[in-house]
C-alpha cells in the first residue's frame, strides 16, 4: 500500500513538472510571438514607414546617397542572426524593395493598389512563378496584393509577398511564409 501511494505520488510530481515545464518554456516564446511591444522597431521617415520585428532578428539596411537616380531599390533586410542556410538565394524572414513610379512596363503611375492590380501590370512584374495573380487583401487597414511564392531549386523555403502603394511608391516586403513571427511583422506594419 505505501509503495502504491509512494508510486502514485511521484507520478503525480513528474506530470506535474512536465506540465509546468511545458506551459513555461512555450509561454516565454508565445510571449514573443504575441507581445509585439517588446519587439525591436525600424523606422523610415524618408519613406513613411515602420515595422517591427523580434528581438533575435536584425535588420541591414541598403543607404542609397542623396541625389542619387534611382528606379528600384532593395531598402532593407530583416534576418536571423542564427541562421545557418547555405542556399544561394536563402530566404529570410523579411525584406522591402521599393520602386518608384512611372511603373517601367507601361509609364503609368498607380494611385492605388487596385489600379495596378486591374491594370495587370502587377502581375507582369511579378517573376519566378508562372502566371502569378496577386489576391487582394488588407493589412492593418491598407489594402495590398499578396503573391505566394513556393520553394524552388534555388530557395529554401516559400515566400509571402505583399505589394502597397502609398505617396505613388510601390512598396514591396517579402516574408519567409514559414517564418513563425511573418504575420506579427505584417501587421505591425505602419504608414505616416
Amino acid at each position: 500500500m505505501k509503495n502504491t501511494i509512494l508510486v502514485s505520488i511521484v507520478a503525480i510530481l513528474i506530470v506535474a513538472g512536465g506540465l509546468y515545464f511545458t506551459l513555461h518554456s512555450s509561454q516565454s516564446d508565445g510571449e514573443l510571438r504575441t507581445d509585439v511591444s517588446k519587439w525591436k522597431t525600424y523606422k523610415d521617415s524618408e519613406f513613411g514607414f515602420s515595422i517591427k520585428y523580434p528581438p533575435q532578428y536584425a535588420i541591414e539596411t541598403n543607404v542609397v546617397a542623396s541625389g542619387t537616380v534611382w528606379g528600384s531599390r532593395s531598402l532593407l533586410t530583416i534576418y536571423d542572426t542564427a541562421n545557418t542556410s547555405t542556399y544561394e538565394f536563402h530566404v529570410g524572414p523579411g525584406s522591402l524593395t521599393l520602386q518608384k513610379q512611372p511603373v517601367t512596363a507601361n509609364g503609368k503611375i498607380y494611385h492605388t493598389i487596385q489600379e495596378y492590380k486591374e491594370s495587370g501590370v502587377a502581375d507582369s512584374m511579378i517573376q519566378g512563378i508562372p502566371k502569378p495573380i496577386g489576391e487582394l487583401i488588407m493589412v492593418n487597414g491598407v489594402q495590398a496584393l499578396k503573391y505566394h511564392f513556393p520553394a524552388g531549386d534555388a530557395t529554401d523555403t516559400s515566400s509571402d509577398s505583399y505589394i502597397f502603394i502609398k505617396n505613388d511608391l510601390i512598396y514591396q516586403f517579402g516574408f519567409n511564409s514559414d517564418d513563425p513571427y511573418k504575420e506579427k511583422m505584417l501587421n505591425s506594419i505602419t504608414w505616416q
